[in-house]
């Protein structure tokens, strides 16, 4: 086994790069031949300077830009930290996300930033972070965006294990409405794990980190592996052509966690992709037995090896998952509802047997029917004996109006009220078939 040096996450040999934030991790063989011999002596240890991201220098109350006042870190990785900050010009509270050992990638990282800024500007979706604008501090660029009061979805299935089915069929909805969002802009994510699932205060989803993120049109060299490795699809680990199709890889393996409360390994497991476990506790309804087969069906066709078999999109998903269809999952994701989707949704629907349509409308008519038979003995004025019809009782009022004065009218309009107090006395008191 060996240690991530980012995170310090226990790491399996056979991985070269931790599974939780994407760092190089070396072997632990490499790592003892590079450990300082006991027979040397050891360096004279020097004083520990501030990393230009560390908690050190940002410090709460610090003011960088002339504009953020730096609160608190909220979070780090191997890649960066990310501070809570104020923005003293328009009186927000807005998150800061800096890369480490920024002054050591030099022009990359600020390439990085850049590239993360444009891309997430043209993504307008409530299930996407908000990026603001890229600054500086001290020669250390950072990033400015949407602060999200909550957690990350690795860090919540790591304490409650798995969420309820509601709870992760929402989850799971609003996960496919952003990535649907994402894939329209013709931006490939490339990087979606749980971590970089935020879930704030209210329940809500947003998917993060556009740092690996890439216009699809633009990609060139395709042999440029990128990513988190336990979340990659097997075509671009290979070095293959990065796909929206390969998000939906690891969106199958976010499914898998969120509804299973299990690990990318086990999921590759249960599609065959990984050798099985014995007790077979990898496969997803081993590990919750009250998994919809629904559920169970689209993950299981998220990660297929294959990129044709997944699903063709995000929307697709969505719609798959259980009480979903096609045009809530358009909705979900801000489409404009084409006449193409609502034909294709239509399609999808399962028409009615004719034999079914026929006793529906049998029923129909025969119900009709007893109404209009039952009806005139159910109504009180009905069982009331009158002594003048109601048309008499019409010319009367007319004849009346006259009388007094009145022009012949215009508008007529005539029905009885009801005396209710009367009612109900001779309702309790009088019991006999004539009563009314």
């Amino acid at each position: 086994m060996s240690q991530c040096p980012a995170c310090n996450r226990t790491v399996a040999e056979a991985d070269r790069y931790c599974p939780a934030c994407g760092a190089a991790v070396l072997p632990s063989s490499q790592m003892a031949t590079r450990a300082t011999p006991a027979t040397e002596p050891s360096p004279t240890p020097r004083s520990p300077t501030p990393s230009p991201t560390g908690e050190r220098q940002h410090i709460p109350g610090t003011i960088l830009a002339g504009r953020y006042r730096i609160i608190e870190r909220v979070g780090h990785g191997g890649m960066g930290e990310v501070f809570r900050a104020e923005d003293l010009r328009i009186g927000q509270v807005v998150a800061l996300k800096f890369i480490r050992h920024a002054h050591e990638r030099g022009p990359v990282s600020l390439e990085l930033f850049l590239n993360e800024v444009r891309l997430a500007r043209q993504i307008g979706h409530p299930n996407v972070c908000r990026v603001y604008d890229i600054g500086e501090a001290d020669g250390t660029p950072f990033l400015s965006m949407e602060f999200i009061d909550g957690e990350d979805l690795a860090s919540l299935l790591r304490r409650i294990r798995r969420l309820p089915p509601d709870k992760a069929t929402e989850i799971a909805r609003e996960i496919c409405a952003g990535l649907a969002a994402i894939h329209d802009c013709d931006v490939l994510h490339r990087d979606l794990k749980p971590a970089n699932v935020m879930i704030d205060g209210r329940g809500r989803v947003r998917i993060t980190d556009f740092g690996l993120a890439a216009m699809q049109s633009e990609l060139g060299d395709h042999r440029v592996i990128v990513g988190t490795p336990a979340y990659m699809s097997p075509e671009v680990r290979e070095g293959g052509e990065a796909t929206p199709r390969s998000d939906l890889y690891s969106l199958g393996l976010v499914l898998y966690e969120t509804y299973t409360g299990g690990t990318p390994e086990e999921a590759l497991a249960a599609t065959g992709q990984r050798p099985p476990r014995p007790d077979g506790s990898h496969r997803p309804r081993a590990r919750n037995r009250v998994l919809d087969p629904e559920v169970a069906k689209v993950i299981g066709r998220c990660l297929e090896s294959d990129p044709s078999r997944r699903p063709a999109s995000a929307l697709d998903v969505a719609a798959a998952l259980p009480g979903g269809d096609a045009i809530t999952a358009a909705l979900a994701a801000g489409r404009t509802l084409e006449p193409e989707l609502l034909a294709a949704a239509g399609a999808r629907q399962r028409a009615m047997r004719p034999v079914t349509g026929r006793l529906c409308i049998t029923a129909l008519v025969l119900g009709l029917a007893a109404v209009l038979t039952v009806a005139p003995h159910t109504r009180l004025v009905s069982g009331m004996h009158m002594k003048e019809p109601p048309a008499a009782m019409q010319t009367r009022a007319r004849l009346m109006l006259q009388g007094l004065g009145f022009a012949e009218p215009v508008d007529a309009a005539d029905g009885y009220v009801y005396d209710q107090a009367v009612v109900d006395r001779v309702a309790a008191s009088d019991s006999s078939r004539d009563r009314w």
